[in-house]
C-alpha cells in the first residue's frame, strides 16, 4: 500500500491507468484492486479516485517534498 501510495502522490500528468500501476508495482490487477480498497479504507475513499481505467490520489500533495522523502 506504501508503494502503491507514493507511485499516485508522484503522479502529477493526471490518473495512472491501472496496467501501469501493475507495472510499475510488480502485482497482479487483483492485487492491484486489493491495494486500492485496503488504502482507501485508511485514508478515506475519496482520496483514491477510479477514473477511466487508472487512478489517481485526489488531495493536495507537495509531491517533490514527497519525493525527496523517499530517497
Amino acid at each position: 500500500m506504501r508503494r502503491l501510495l507514493a507511485v499516485l502522490a508522484v503522479s502529477r500528468s493526471g490518473p495512472l491507468r491501472s496496467e501501469q500501476l501493475v507495472d510499475l508495482l510488480g502485482v497482479s490487477p487483483s492485487a492491484l484492486r486489493t491495494s486500492v480498497s485496503r488504502l482507501r479504507s485508511r485514508i478515506g475513499e475519496r482520496v483514491i479516485r477510479s477514473e477511466g481505467t487508472g487512478y489517481r490520489l485526489d488531495c493536495q500533495v507537495d509531491a517533490q517534498r514527497f519525493a525527496d522523502l523517499l530517497d
